[in-house]
């Protein structure tokens, strides 16, 4: 089989989930107040955007000089990472519905901003984040490409660094109610073993 499919699975998978985070971001901007404070990483997000954006412009270009990063997946895998990324899509809905009007393009919070731990936030804290990585994975595995996987790993890196100075923020916004519910969550995958005692607490 031919890379056609793939790719075009691929931007379908770029193109949707860019259209949702698009959609409740502009309606964030609308329903929602103005930023607690000028944001202090606008510039470091655009420029990830416009490299991210480019790097997605030569990987589904496939041009030969990228050859080298092409994996051998076989195609039931590759057909597995487009079912995987279909399903992440809905996860990402998930996600901005239930963060609602508090979406910000930044680390900090809006001035009039709550506290959201319903919806996946119950169990894990930065979830978009979650769903984007995961994303990255199964379109490396749709690709069949090293290059991908290798940017999922620098994405990785400036999510984690991004995500101590989120919390540094939300800590100080919201206080004791944030490091409870940091105590009880996960950061980005859920704390299997804080569901093991809940489990147990209800058996006792």
């Amino acid at each position: 089989m031919g890379e056609q499919p793939f790719g075009a699975i691929a931007i379908g998978l770029i193109v949707g989930s860019l259209v949702i985070s698009g959609f409740y971001r502009a309606r964030a901007e609308r329903l929602a107040g103005p930023l607690s404070e000028p944001p202090p990483d606008r510039r470091s997000v655009l420029l990830l955007r416009l490299l991210g954006g480019a790097f997605w412009i030569v990987v589904l270009a496939d041009p030969p000089w990228i050859g080298w990063s092409k994996l051998g997946i076989p195609d039931p895998l590759r057909w597995l990472g487009g079912a995987l990324g279909a399903a992440l899509l809905i996860l990402i809905v998930w996600t901005f519905r239930s963060l609602g009007r508090y979406v910000t393009p930044t680390v900090v919070t809006r001035r009039e901003h709550s506290l959201v731990t319903s919806g996946p936030y119950q169990w894990v804290r930065h979830p978009i984040y979650t769903a984007g990585l995961l994303l990255h994975a199964a379109l490396a595995l749709l690709l069949s490409s090293w290059l991908v996987a290798l940017a999922g790993l620098a994405i990785l890196a400036f999510i984690l660094a991004r995500i101590r100075r989120e919390e540094e923020h939300l800590v100080a916004r919201f206080g004791d109610a944030y490091v409870e519910y940091r105590r009880r969550s996960g950061s980005l995958l859920p704390r299997f073993q804080r569901w093991g005692e809940k489990a147990a607490s209800r058996r006792e």
